[in-house]
């Protein structure tokens, strides 16, 4: 029983999937215990019609079913999985992606820990309780998701991500996380001293979310509660740890196999050089926040400035980007080179307003340096960016610029400043 047709319809395929069941149980009759069901949660993609949250609904619709129906039911997450598939000439098979083989792993590994008396998890790991303290959520999850090394980030990974906490304004911002000792996590954001509610891995496009059980397989994706709010799209380009990811340029003409788009999903650089000569790497040392840091090396710049352009305009990025909730933009990069050089912020609304920043100096230290550009003093409609750019001038010509992320930074309203 599938349910990409009925993504949009998360309480109609709840209703139909409940008499599936029960059909089952009346044509079934297990020996010794309740019917044994896996269900495998749908992987990203950008439905026609649905917003950035509609596969979330969906997603999270099949975790309440495999809770409440008769039936002992095990969940398979699937959102760390390569979305590549098939290609063809008049072909986007992009509702299927190629990643089966390690489905059905996981798939035979649920099966089996609901069958047979074992540690073998018998379902994605979940959470089962959270507690404040302070101004930090401390969260448990299942027992197979924390034995023996307990939980843990996906392979390559160095910072916990996926996390979003929210104060009474039920505005959802990025939030810092932290594993403890492989059993619990710690969740909190430096300027929320009241948290009312988090998320973790809440999204249609969920991959950059990293937190496994023992066995590697992804935390379920979760909400707290149901209340009204406004849940964070998440902006991979902002942690400048990587330059690629799987995304969609356009939207196909329809959720179908056959489609007349040129722009089909794909891999898609989250930072690219817009203007003037310049490269955009990884760098091998780790300079500050992630894995790896964005590198720019760039030649020509006295005669020619370099713009790079964040990755906010693409369809799976849900755009325009809305900044309002945030009281400043923060960047945080570091100076290779030994001379000063200088930086602006560019930014585009939908009305087709351009704003450049005075430019800002990036001066002769290495060493992490912050450039800061407050809510106010932006000449935009901020709820509606669709261009975020940075523009580097430096009268040495040839050089580099090392970027370690971009940061959102968030006060409650009657803390800002701005």
């Amino acid at each position: 029983m599938q349910g990409e047709s009925d993504a949009d319809s998360p309480e109609y395929y709840l209703r139909a999937f409940r008499y599936l069941i029960d059909t089952l149980n009346e044509i079934f009759e297990p020996v010794d215990r309740d019917l044994v069901l896996i269900v495998s949660q749908l992987p990203p993609y950008l439905y026609n019609g649905l917003g950035a949250f509609g596969l979330a609904i969906f997603n999270e619709m099949l975790a309440r079913a495999c809770h409440v129906f008769p039936v002992n039911a095990g969940l398979v997450t699937v959102y760390d999985l390569p979305l590549d598939y098939q290609e063809q000439p008049h072909t986007c098979a992009a509702l299927t992606p190629y990643a089966k083989r390690e489905i059905g792993k996981r798939m035979a590994k649920t099966a089996t820990g609901l069958v047979k008396v074992s540690d073998l998890p018998a379902g994605a790991p979940e959470p089962i309780s959270m507690e404040l303290i302070g101004n930090k959520w401390m969260i448990d999850f299942t027992p197979q998701a924390v034995r023996g090394h307990g939980l843990q980030l996906k392979a390559g990974d160095t910072v916990l991500k996926g996390f979003a906490i929210c104060d009474e304004s039920r505005v959802f911002v990025k939030a810092e996380a932290r594993i403890l000792y492989g059993v619990r996590v710690l969740v909190w954001h430096d300027y929320i001293d009241d948290p009312i509610s988090i998320t973790y891995a809440y999204s249609t496009f969920n991959g950059d979310s990293n937190l496994t059980g023992t066995d590697g397989v992804p935390v379920l994706p979760f909400r707290v509660d149901l209340e009204s709010s406004d849940y964070l799209i998440p902006m991979p380009w902002s942690d400048c740890d990587r330059l690629t990811q799987f995304g969609w340029g356009e939207r196909l003409k329809r959720d179908a196999p056959h489609t007349k788009n040129k722009d089909l999903p794909g891999e898609r650089p989250l930072w690219s050089v817009s203007k003037g000569r310049a490269e955009l790497t990884l760098t091998q040392e780790i300079h500050g926040y992630s894995r790896s840091d964005l590198l720019l090396e760039y030649r020509n710049a006295d005669e020619r400035p370099v713009e790079i352009d964040a990755a906010v305009a693409l369809a799976s990025a849900y755009p325009p980007l809305d900044l309002t909730p945030y009281d400043a933009m923060e960047l945080i990069v570091l100076n290779p080179d030994h001379w000063e050089k200088h930086i602006q912020l560019l930014l585009e609304d939908s009305n087709g307003v351009v704003f450049e920043s005075v430019p800002r100096k990036i001066e002769d230290a290495f060493r992490q340096q912050s450039i800061v550009w407050g809510n106010a003093e932006l000449a935009n409609d901020t709820n509606r960016i669709t261009r975020l750019a940075f523009r580097i001038l430096d009268p040495g010509a040839k050089g580099s610029l090392i970027f370690i992320r971009v940061k959102m930074n968030y006060k409650p309203a009657q803390e800002q400043l701005f």
